[in-house]
């Protein structure tokens, strides 16, 4: 029998932030905490062009290789956790997030060797923490 349950809003009963759900076997999550809360994958070559994203306001070019994210809705502290990937023709580069805030951070590509900064055709930032 197939189920359908259309809702606008999920609230939790007892606090309105936080909702249990089953995970794996018989542990279980935080509905919220397991959400991502910002991603984004952008063009960062000649003018930077956003492809698609979530929570983001917009990204400023830096420089060579270095770009900033500005969230929509800031995070809750500066203590969110952040996955970063790039791609450029196949040749091994390092990606980093520095300066870390609640409603931005810093992305720098650079070589494998950390000598210089390039643009990247594909740079592609999410993260995961609270929201303000």
């Amino acid at each position: 029998m197939t189920s359908q349950l259309n809702v606008d809003t999920i609230k939790g009963n007892e606090t309105a932030g936080s909702i249990t759900i089953q995970g794996e076997g018989s542990k279980t999550t935080n509905l919220q905490q397991g959400l991502i809360k910002f991603w984004l994958n952008f063009d960062g070559q000649s003018t930077i062009s956003t492809r698609d994203s979530l929570n983001i306001s917009g990204v400023v070019d830096d420089g060579e290789g270095q770009y900033t994210p500005s969230y929509t809705n800031s995070m809750g502290n500066a203590n969110y956790s952040m996955g970063v990937n790039t791609d450029y023709d196949g040749v091994e580069y390092s990606i980093n997030c520095k300066i870390i805030a609640t409603g931005s951070h810093k992305i720098q590509t650079v070589d494998a060797d950390m000598s210089s900064y390039h643009d990247h055709d594909i740079v592609m930032v999410n993260g995961m923490g609270d929201l303000a």
